[in-house]
């Protein structure tokens, strides 16, 4: 149990996806956060289905795992908008956009409802293509370069 919730809380490796092209970087944290989850599945789901009888965790601890990690994203933009990447934003909203995604997929593997977008790879591509383009100084989707 600490194993997870150790690397939940760790912030992402900032200092390896600084050199990484911004939709790579992207990519490479949800595929980091997946596999985190996926190695974890049956316990987050005893933890979600115990949960009101036994506390494995305290809203404390739960709100220090998300503050230790949120401040990854907002930081990683920030630096790449300097590199001139991508363009001046709020990036808290924009990294809160990727939480929910991430949330997302937590929901769908402990409810077992189904895959999520990150699941698969052409959806992946095509979502981090989309952020990459909200955020990018001039880079378009894929698929909007296809429909034009």
């Amino acid at each position: 149990m600490q194993e997870m919730f150790q690397e939940l809380q760790e912030p992402e490796k900032q200092d390896v996806y600084e050199k990484l092209p911004l939709d790579a970087a992207l990519d490479a944290a949800y595929i980091n956060f997946m596999t985190v989850i996926d190695e974890h599945l049956e316990f987050i789901r005893m933890m979600v289905r115990e949960n009101g009888v036994r506390e494995f965790l305290s809203e404390e601890e739960v709100r220090s795992i998300w503050k230790n990690r949120i401040p990854w994203l907002p930081t990683l933009l920030k630096r790449k908008m300097e590199a001139g990447e991508v363009k001046e934003m709020d990036f808290e909203m924009a990294a809160l956009s990727v939480n929910s995604i991430l949330m997302h997929y937590v929901m769908k593997r402990v409810t077992d409802t189904g895959h999520s977008t990150l699941d698969d790879k052409a959806w992946r591509k095509r979502l981090v293509d989309y952020q990459v383009s909200v955020w990018s100084v001039e880079k378009q989707p894929e698929n909007e370069k296809e429909q034009e």
